[in-house]
């Protein structure tokens, strides 16, 4: 696929504000501008011109089905639910994707920008919500992923992880810059963290990829760190997957595999919920 440029989007939206509902209204940061929002302010199924699913078993040897029954909108979120003994299938639960077309208006797919998700996620042992986004240049690990958040117990301790991984030699194989932090280090601010909603932030340029929680910065990476080998579907000589070229954005509740953890005794349905999604780009930034 050719490099993907929003150069003619960016000019088209520049003054425009994409509204969804009548909910909260998006913060306004100096130097930026809104590019896209979804405040999921509306019932039943997410917008289909912004949002798709995945189907079945899909990676990591995880345990639940993924079907787009699991996903809908009500009071003003998304609700991701995960399900026991459910449509036939031993689990059930959604993976929903940003739909990947840097052309619409709004774009579902970008390239640079601030990106803010407020969430309130399941940590029971199990579970392993997640907000990550992926390139669409070639394969993975080759264009690129960012996980914003990532959450799953490690050696038994609730954490949450915020990552970025690209390709290398071998194929299926990611180099990962990752950190991870103990969920215990937030509830000593905030004791009722697990039952709040929280804002994962995304800062992306030319230069870093810097993650945030609740304004907390969890991972800084260099994009010229980042560069994924010439081959392996990667037709780049020396350039990052995070170099210009578009993400596309996903949300989804696993179960189990080979980070979730055992389900015995995980409390069924579990809930994800996404309150709103929000997207802005630098001025004058393509």
């Amino acid at each position: 696929m050719k490099e993907i440029l929003l150069s003619a989007v960016a000019l088209m939206c520049s003054c425009i504000v994409f509204a969804q509902g009548e909910g909260s209204v998006p913060e306004q940061y100096p130097g930026y501008r809104l590019f896209f929002h979804d405040e999921f302010d509306r019932n039943g199924r997410p917008n289909p011109e912004f949002w798709t699913y995945e189907h079945g078993y899909v990676r990591n040897h995880e345990a639940q089905f993924y079907r787009e029954e699991n996903a809908w909108c009500e009071d003003g979120c998304l609700v991701i639910e995960a399900r026991k003994d459910d449509a036939g299938y031993p689990y059930t639960s959604a993976s929903v994707i940003s739909r990947g077309d840097t052309l619409a208006l709004p774009p579902t797919a970008w390239t640079y920008g601030r990106f803010e998700v407020r969430a309130k996620i399941p940590t029971a042992m199990g579970c392993w919500p997640a907000i990550w986004t992926v390139g669409m240049v070639a394969g993975w690990p080759q264009s690129g992923e960012i996980d914003v958040m990532e959450f799953y117990h490690i050696k038994g301790e609730p954490s949450i992880l915020a990552n970025v991984a690209w390709g290398t030699e071998r194929r299926y194989v990611a180099k990962w810059h990752s950190r991870h932090y103990p969920l215990s280090r937030f509830e000593a601010q905030t004791p009722a963290w697990r039952d709040s909603f929280h804002v994962w932030r995304m800062d992306w340029n030319r230069e870093w990829i810097r993650l945030y929680l609740d304004g907390e910065l969890l991972n800084e990476t260099a994009v010229a760190s980042t560069v994924s080998p010439f081959g392996r579907g990667w037709p780049y000589e020396d350039r990052s997957p995070f170099d210009g070229f578009p993400q596309r954005l996903l949300l989804n509740l696993a179960l189990g595999g080979d980070n979730g953890g055992p389900l015995n005794a995980t409390p069924f349905p579990c809930r994800y919920l996404i309150d709103y999604v929000r997207v802005w780009q630098m001025t004058g930034e393509n």
